[in-house]
């Protein structure tokens, strides 16, 4: 009985990896800026790194494709520096 719910959990772990590794490379294959160099080396780290290649893979596209924002807004001056009514004359 222990064994039978043993191979069930690995079963399902296995094709969750799987279906991950599937993902993965499906996006990977659809990415327009990508050369097929670029795609084919990182559907090999997908491949042969199971999950971790899977997650790395994926984090660092998600990270491409988001615009890059500045973290903090500047200090002082501009528009708004502080000063009541704007921008003060020197």
């Amino acid at each position: 009985m222990l064994l039978d719910a043993m191979e069930t959990i690995g079963f399902a772990v296995a094709v969750g990896l799987l279906l991950t590794n599937i993902v993965v490379t499906v996006q990977l294959a659809s990415d327009r800026d990508l050369s097929p160099t670029q795609k084919g080396l990182q559907s090999i780290i997908v491949w042969l790194i199971p999950l971790f290649g899977a997650v790395v893979v994926y984090l660092i596209r998600r990270g491409a494709r988001e615009p890059a924002t500045p973290q903090k807004r500047p200090f002082g001056g501009g528009d708004n520096d502080g000063m009541p009514g704007g921008t003060q004359p020197p």
